[in-house]
Order: structure tokens, then sequence, then C-alpha cells
């Protein structure tokens, strides 16, 4: 009997094994994403919000236990308006564990203060956190 043959004869198990063959496929493809890529990838999120000043939004990116002792208000507080954010750009990220990461992004800055007339470039390290199975931003109270 040819293979043509037994897929007519039963066409619902050959639908079956499609779907689950396709749903295999795409549970294999989320677990494939490194910790160092999901890390990059939020941190530079949350910078992206930060640059629009969406601190609401970039508050979500804490980590659920800072959360719980960190409002969304005191977070948005710590802001301030001596300075505008004028680039973040990821640089690399390394892996210490598969809980924690640190993210390294060069971020641009113009303060707004007499005498700052140049934009100021630094690197700023930041701890990632793997947490209720996402990676979260760690900030130091």
């Amino acid at each position: 009997m040819s293979q043509t043959s037994v897929t007519s004869h039963r066409p619902g198990l050959w639908a079956a094994v499609m779907v689950a063959a396709t749903l295999m496929a795409g549970c294999a493809s989320m677990g494939t994403t490194a910790p160092d890529q999901l890390v990059g990838k939020r941190a530079q999120e949350r910078w992206d919000l930060l640059l629009k000043s969406d601190y609401a939004k970039a508050y979500t990116y804490l980590s659920p236990a800072q959360r719980a002792i960190t409002s969304q208000q005191s977070y948005i507080n710590r802001f301030g308006e001596g300075a505008q954010w004028l680039s973040a750009k990821l640089q690399s990220v390394s892996c210490e564990s598969a809980e924690r990461c640190k993210a390294v992004l060069q971020i641009e800055t113009q303060v707004v203060a007499r005498g700052f007339t140049s934009p100021i470039s630094t690197k700023v390290t930041e701890i990632w956190v793997n947490d209720e199975g996402n990676w979260w931003f760690h900030q130091n109270p």
C-alpha cells in the first residue's frame, strides 16, 4: 500500500500528526533563545521606554520583588529634569549563571546645567535576574 493510500483512508490521523508536529516545532523554537539574547532585548526595550520618558512602562521591567517594595509613583519620582537621555545602545550581555546576567549599554546624555554644552557618553552596567520565568532589571534601592 502506498503512502498516498494510507493518508487518504485516514485524513483525521494525518491532520492530527501535522498539528502535533507544528506544535512541537513551536515549543522547540520558544526554548532556544539564549538568556543573553533575552536580557539584551529586554534591556534595550527598557531603555527605549526611558528615552521616551515612559517611566510607568519602564517600571514594569523591575523584578517582582522590587515592585513589591517600590511603588510605581516612587519609581517615577526618581527621574528628574537635570539631564536628558539622547540615546541608549546595547553593547554586550554576559550571564554569570542561569539566574543572573549583566547588560552593558552605551548611554548618551545631555546635562541641563551651565557649563555642559556637549553630550556626555558613558557606559552603564545593569544587573538582570531570572525570576518567575522572565528576566527582570534589578535596581539597587
